[in-house]
């Protein structure tokens, strides 16, 4: 059952978005005022099937490091696209199995693995809250 306290602590943004503007500066995060801000529907059903895949998903069991997950993705070319879904892929496997999941981004050639393990960060600059890290070291040579 959802609390008085609990709503309050979160509707005080709705009723009032510049709110963030004038406490951030507080907080040592300069967040610009809003000239409006929009209220959106809060829930994150999805209400269709949406086929993501993985093109690889490892469990590794350590003793030093314990328990991971590796997602492992063939990146062909420079997509602009695929940072978010691999934030999808990676923040997915970690709430469904409540493992750290790595990503490996798997690619022929240096430039395509050069713009594969840029950080991408979702949320404002001053605010990233999610910062996706791949790592994608670049194939050279055949085996």
């Amino acid at each position: 059952m959802v609390k008085p306290s609990h709503e309050a602590m979160h509707r005080v943004f709705r009723h009032d978005p510049g709110l963030f503007s004038r406490v951030s500066r507080f907080l040592g995060v300069d967040i610009p005022r809003p000239g409006g801000a929009t209220p959106l529907p809060t829930d994150l059903t999805e209400t269709s099937p949406v086929e993501r895949r993985v093109d690889t998903v490892l469990g590794f069991e350590t003793a030093e490091q314990g328990d991971f997950l590796f997602a492992i993705e063939v990146q062909e070319n420079r997509d602009p696209d695929k940072p978010a879904s691999w934030a999808y892929h990676t923040s997915y496997l970690w709430t469904k199995c409540r493992l750290s999941t790595a990503l490996l981004v798997v690619c022929q050639d240096h430039t395509t693995a050069k713009g594969a393990q840029r950080a991408v960060s979702g949320g404002p600059p001053q605010l990233p809250t999610l910062t996706l890290r791949p790592w994608s070291p670049a194939r050279t040579t055949c085996p």
